[in-house]
Parts: C-alpha cells; sequence; structure tokens
C-alpha cells in the first residue's frame, strides 16, 4: 500500500507541474497589460507575400521577383515613407498598469506614459515634413531579391553592437534591428530586476533575469521570418520587437513616416516589406534601373 501511495504521488505531482508550465508559458493573461502581448504583422515564412495575422488570414497576394544570377555594382539608394491608410487613425492608451509599481510610477511624475503600438503623426507639426499620418516603428526590409550578395558573401557580418535598454519600466527602443551575429547589448538601467523574454522562432529562445545595472550580450545565428516578440515577466506591459536579418538591407521609419536604407543596392528587382506590430504587412516590387542613383519607393499605406 505505501509503494502504490508513493507512486500516485508522484504521478499527481507530475500532473501538477505540467499544469503549472502550461499556465507560466501562456501569453494570455488578462488584465490591462495582457493588450501588449497582441501582435499582427507579416509571417511571410521565406515566401515574398502581403498577408494579415493575427486577426484573420487574407488570402496571399504573391509577389514574383526576378533574382539576379551575380551581385553587381552598388549604385542606388532605396528611400521611401509609411502613412496610416485610412481615416480613423488609432490611438494608443495610457500604460496605466505601470503606476500600480511605485519604483516605476516614480519616472512619470505627469502620469502613465502613452504606449507605442500606434505612433502616428508624432513628429513636429511644425516641421515641413509633418505628416498626421506618418507611421513610425515600421520595419522596411527587402525580403527578396539579395540572395546573389548573400550566396558571394558580400555582406560581413557588422562588429558594431547595438543597444536595447530597460529603462523607466518600458524597453528602449520600441524596436530594434540587427543582423545575425551582430552583438546585441541588452542593458538594465532601472533599479530593479527586470526579465528579458525573447520569443526567438529560428533562434533559440531566452529568458534571462537581469539585475539592476546589469545586462548582457545577445547574437542570433539565423535570420527571422518576422520580428520577434521580446517581453517582460516581471512587469506585463513591458513589450518590443527585434528583427534579425542576414543581410544590411532594413530599417526602421523614423516619426515623419521616412526610411531609407543604409546601403545601396544594384540594379535589379527587390520585394521590399513593411512590417508593424498591429497594422497589415505589406510587400512592394521595385525595380531598380541601370545608372539609377536613386529611387523613391511608392508611399506604403499601412491599414488595420
Amino acid at each position: 500500500m505505501k509503494k502504490i501511495l508513493n507512486v500516485s504521488f508522484l504521478g499527481l505531482l507530475a500532473v501538477s507541474l505540467s499544469a503549472f508550465t502550461l499556465t507560466s508559458c501562456d501569453d494570455s493573461r488578462g488584465g490591462r497589460g495582457s493588450e501588449e502581448y497582441q501582435h499582427k504583422g507579416d509571417k511571410n515564412n521565406g515566401q515574398v507575400t502581403q498577408t494579415e495575422s493575427g486577426g484573420g488570414a487574407k488570402e496571399e497576394e504573391k509577389v514574383k521577383v526576378v533574382a539576379a544570377t551575380s551581385w553587381g555594382e552598388e549604385v542606388a539608394t532605396l528611400k521611401g515613407k509609411v502613412v496610416f491608410g485610412g481615416d480613423d487613425i488609432p490611438k494608443n492608451k495610457p500604460v496605466s498598469s505601470l503606476m500600480g509599481t511605485p519604483a516605476c510610477a516614480t519616472g512619470y511624475p505627469n502620469g502613465a506614459p502613452e504606449g507605442e503600438r500606434y505612433l502616428i503623426g508624432k513628429g513636429d507639426s511644425a516641421n515641413a515634413a509633418f505628416d498626421a499620418k506618418a507611421i513610425k516603428n515600421v520595419i522596411v526590409y527587402i525580403s527578396q531579391g539579395v540572395e546573389a550578395g548573400m550566396k558571394e558573401k558580400k555582406f560581413p557580418t557588422p562588429s558594431e553592437e547595438k543597444i536595447f535598454d530597460q529603462k523607466k519600466c518600458v524597453y528602449i527602443p520600441h524596436v530594434v534591428t540587427v543582423r545575425t551575429g551582430q552583438p546585441l547589448k541588452i542593458l538594465n538601467s532601472d533599479p530593479m530586476l527586470h526579465n528579458v523574454n525573447i520569443r526567438a522562432n529560428k533562434n533559440r529562445k531566452v529568458n534571462k533575469g537581469t539585475l539592476a545595472g546589469g545586462g548582457f550580450t545577445q547574437k542570433f545565428r539565423k535570420a527571422e521570418p518576422e520580428p520577434i516578440l521580446v517581453k517582460c515577466d516581471v512587469h506585463p506591459w513591458m513589450n518590443a520587437y527585434i528583427g534579425v536579418f542576414d543581410h544590411p538591407y532594413f530599417t526602421v521609419t523614423d516619426e515623419y513616416g521616412n526610411w531609407e536604407f543604409p546601403r545601396k543596392l544594384p540594379a535589379g528587382q527587390y520585394a521590399v516589406t513593411f512590417w508593424h506590430e498591429k497594422l497589415e504587412a505589406t510587400t512592394k516590387l521595385v525595380t531598380v534601373a541601370a545608372g539609377q542613383a536613386e529611387v523613391q519607393v511608392e508611399t506604403a499605406a499601412l491599414t488595420e
């Protein structure tokens, strides 16, 4: 009888531990902070598509690119703009749950900060570049057309560190992009414990606590098919996104919705994808003609 009781206890313990593990890994936590985990973007999984995920997938519209067989001379700059495509511009809610943690609330004497999900029309209205529908924090990247350059190893890994900080109980920046193998220095500038939970898909998942004033360096071996979610399990309103690429043709829009790739491109066809954490992603076919020094890509209009 004693042996049977011991076996039953161990079985019950295993079931309990399994239930705890499933609960602790579930993103649907409810409460005011849970909305920060919602994610809607372009899950292209290696294909160039125009699709919607998270809110009900639409029929894919594939963009066909005639890829170059060899990498030519890099002569053309690609730039453009991203705006909201509707009239009912979505608004951010104040991160009111942050104010419930005294150590975080001290950083915001004027009340809860605005969320960073929709940064639309946030530029200086006195600036000539101001646009009330311009979207900040859209990741713009080439999703097809640079294979020849990769095959010929034209894109060495940069050694320069990118900085990703935890400050005043938010991640700074909210959207960060890195190359495969490039060091991402993750800091904790707050006087409290934070945790960095990186929900990678192609790379190993990372879930590390960071003490006050501490941090660590992270590298990603593989490109990610879409930007990956980062969250703090200690403070559930904290979230951000990391884009990981195996080539240098990516960037993030500024407060005026403007973007420009940091490196020039050869003549050829390219698929340029525009990704936002909540709005529907889109992909444009861009052709760089021989002799072109600059290509102004048609404005991308994203919608919910």
